[in-house]
């Protein structure tokens, strides 16, 4: 233990180190290189802002067909501007250091119309244009989170085409990206989605710890394997919660309050705060984040006599703390913390009254979150600089009802059983990276990563032996250590300015050591395993990319994904390798994928598409055991073919409506005889999905702004195993949403309906592993709920 806490400290100081001294290498002026070409104006201000370091906007301006002058040199931001929109008929005005307001200065000019939003994104650690980036991805800014309630990420579930999560319950829920499901089952392997909050990685083999996005700037969701910048653990894709980060030159404040009553459940209700201060103006500055919520429970325990059972307590919150010594260099460190309390669990047995169930004790789960981090940046000129350090703790613990297979697994009578989990993770991650700057026909990003892993993990089955007194009849202690480290870069090169070839590389070495031991008292006896692997490889993409009109680009790129191989203490045959161990194997998966992006109708329509096939190898999936354990086993070889769109629309002024669809047909081959005699589906994953939201903007007489949206989602069918034919079912289900606001000053009341429909569909077929072999599970969506949000905003 000793030796790895000073392995951490030793990386995190090496950042430091590296983040000091290269500030005194390449501390420059407040002159930056802006290389623009003569382009459409629209283009030409997205290129500006990113070179330029500032954010650009432009309310209630469309630029339709005006195009910029070409700008190239060393010279301040300002002359940039003017030199750039010299006779467009456009003028600017500086509103902080950093922000700029484009506005019309022509008096002939139409009043123009409102547009799609471009979003910049950092997915390919670099900043971009979500929109003009060759790769499937889709972002949820901080204000569409807000305009459709979404709390959690599991609500970006109802937004993001091929985007799908478990429902176990708060903290505990696995996330996949295009239906690429390794089992919808919790155990120990490694996600499937990489999941992270600004710069650092915050799951690796535990649930996603269900961040409240409070205050955010927005989410990413990247879709595809992402091995070569991002390493283990992205097969499916990626999703980045980005937070707002600390202001320098002005005060800022919000608060918020909900209330909401569910149909035939008790009441839900929190606030939340957050207040910006800059300490030295324009070097200097905190932003701290609170938040609480109670969400009322809706399942009723008849035979405990408790009505809404699975109510859930969150809170925490977020401080950062950000130093800008000069125009170069800037640090932020971060201090995230929450804590999720479930007083019971949201599943009930098929046969039981809707909403009803009979367990003979609760099923409390918790889920305490902290995270630290450091990131410091430099614009170098010739490249920017970045080092992040994290170190993020978490501490899971569950319980589960074990009463009516106590005598399976004891031989004992029946009586009051507990199987009691506890789960504490302790990671450490440290990356570097340069990134060119400017424009030309390369560019090029490089950067090294660490990480280690301490994780700890217990169990214990316990109820009461012949006579009626306590006794604890399994138990198992389990301690893991990883560490990896990885060289990665890519490289992109324009021959011309219509195409461009996209390659990237990630260099690994991983290793992985396990000691346990594991204690029977009946049937009795104990046994102890020590295990140790190393792996390395190496993963790569390539992309190319072609731009035959303005707003006309397609794609083409071929990728890998990768998780690493493990160990299981105790498995049934099958579960083991084939030289009957008990190490699984790694799991790779290339994919290849065309994808078109367009926007049309002077930038109020875009529409986005991609086809994927995705070939994944030695699929690592969790499953159940017969004594309610959880181990992993190789499945198989998917073969899975794709199809996902995504369309915004700006019919009229005021108006957006958006709607995405997702199309799958995966397909288990050469299975593992444990888990489906023939060939199989993936688990959790329908052939289909799709949604539509739509909101209007129109003022309300003398009372101020309002605004009417809605959001529908339809998740098919699918099922929790491999094999579909002696697997519970589960999908097929519709969820509706409605808002109503208005907005007058500082205020805003919004009145919404969630699950207006009061659907009741089985969204996921498991809640209970000892149940699990002779009960099926229906966990539904909550039932429908009405309620206010009230912000305030100075």
């Amino acid at each position: 233990m000793r030796r790895s806490r000073k392995i951490r400290l030793s990386w995190i100081v090496l950042g430091l180190v590296c983040a000091v001294s290269l500030q005194h290498a390449w501390a420059q002026g407040e002159a930056v290189a802006i290389h623009i070409p003569a382009e459409p104006l629209d283009k030409a201000l997205v290129d500006f802002a990113l070179q330029a370091r500032l954010t650009v906007g432009h309310p209630g301006v469309a630029f339709k067909q005006a195009h910029a002058n070409a700008v190239d040199g060393t010279i301040t931001p300002e002359e940039g501007l003017r030199r750039l929109l010299a006779g467009t008929g456009y003028g600017f005005d500086f509103l902080e250091a950093d922000t700029v307001r484009i506005r019309l200065v022509a008096a002939d000019r139409a009043a123009p119309a409102l547009t799609v939003e471009q979003v910049i994104v950092t997915a390919t650690k670099r900043e971009a244009v979500a929109q003009a980036l060759p790769y499937s991805i889709v972002v949820m800014t901080g204000s569409q989170l807000q305009n459709t309630d979404t709390q959690t990420p599991n609500g970006l579930t109802t937004q993001v085409a091929g985007l799908l999560a478990t429902n176990l319950g708060p903290g505990q829920d696995k996330f996949f990206v295009r239906g690429l499901s390794d089992s919808v089952l919790p155990g120990l392997s490694e996600s499937m989605v990489g999941l992270y909050l600004d710069e650092a990685r915050i799951t690796d083999d535990a649930p996603d710890p269900d961040l409240r996005l409070v205050d955010i700037d927005r989410v990413e969701v990247v879709r595809g394997p992402q091995g070569a910048l991002y390493g283990a653990g992205s097969l499916g894709g990626l999703v980045r919660i980005i937070t707002n980060k600390p202001d320098f030159d002005s005060e800022q404040f919000s608060a918020s309050s909900n209330y909401a009553i569910t149909r035939g459940g008790g009441p839900s209700y929190g606030m939340d705060a957050m207040v910006n201060l800059p300490i030295v103006n324009g070097a200097l500055a905190a932003r701290g984040v609170f938040y609480w919520q109670h969400d009322g429970g809706y399942i009723d325990d008849l035979r405990l006599n408790i009505p809404n059972a699975n109510s859930t307590d969150t809170e925490g919150g977020r401080l950062a703390l950000a130093w800008q010594p000069n125009a170069i260099w800037s640090v932020t460190a971060g201090l995230v913390y929450q804590d999720i309390k479930e007083k019971d669990s949201q599943y009930y047995a098929e046969g039981s009254p809707a909403l009803t169930r009979e367990n003979f004790l609760r099923e409390p789960q918790s889920n305490r979150f902290v995270e630290t981090s450091i990131t410091a940046s430099a614009q170098l000129g010739w490249a920017d600089f970045l080092s992040a350090s994290a170190l993020t703790v978490r501490g899971l613990h569950g319980q589960y009802d074990a009463t009516t297979a106590w005598p399976s697994l004891t031989g004992l009578p029946q009586g009051v059983a507990a199987f009691d989990d506890g789960r504490g993770v302790t990671s450490v991650t440290q990356e570097i990276r340069l990134t060119s700057t400017g424009g030309g026909r390369w560019q090029w990003l490089t950067g090294a990563y660490y990480s280690h892993r301490d994780e700890s993990f217990r169990s214990d089955l316990t109820g009461p032996d012949a006579s009626g007194l306590p006794l604890d009849a399994q138990s198992e202690r389990r301690a893991d250590h990883a560490n990896e480290m990885a060289l990665f870069g890519e490289a992109t090169f324009s021959p011309w300015p219509q195409f461009s070839i996209t390659a990237g590389a990630r260099v690994f070495d991983a290793s992985h050591d396990v000691t346990a031991r594991a204690l029977a008292t009946i049937p009795g006896g104990s046994f102890t395993f020590k295990g140790s692997i190393a792996q390395s490889g190496i993963t790569p993409k390539l992309v190319f990319a072609y731009t035959p009109l303005e707003n006309v680009m397609a794609y083409a790129s071929v990728s890998e994904g990768y998780r690493l191989g493990g160990f299981n203490i105790d498995s049934p045959a099958g579960g083991a390798d084939e030289d009957g161990g008990k190490a699984f194997d790694s799991d790779s998966l290339w994919n290849y994928e065309l994808g078109a992006k367009t926007a049309f109708w002077d930038g109020r329509l875009t529409l986005n598409a991609a086809g994927y096939l995705a070939v994944w190898r030695n699929v690592q999936t969790d499953q159940i055991a017969a004594d309610g354990s959880f181990f992993i086993a190789n499945a198989g070889t998917v073969n899975d073919l794709g199809v996902e769109t995504d369309v915004t629309i700006v019919p009229v002024d005021n108006l957006t409506l958006q709607g995405n669809l997702f199309l799958n047909n995966a397909q288990l081959s050469h299975p593992n005889p444990l888990l489906v005699q023939t060939e199989g589906v993936l688990p959790g994953a329908p052939d289909i999905s799709f949604g539509i939201s739509g909101r209007y903007d129109f003022p309300w007489h003398r009372w101020g702004d309002a605004f009417a949206g809605f959001d529908y989602s339809y998740v098919g069918r699918s099922h929790l195993g491999f094999d579909e034919s002696n697997s519970p079912p589960m999908g097929g289900y519709h969820l509706t949403n409605l808002r109503l606001g208005i907005r007058r000053g500082e205020w805003q009341a919004v009145l919404f309906v969630d699950n207006l429909a009061n659907e009741q569909k089985n969204t996921f077929a498991f809640g209970n592993p000892f149940d699990f072999a002779t009960t099926h599970q229906i966990t539904p969506p909550r039932p429908r709920t009405i309620g206010i949000d009230l912000n305030w905003t100075e």
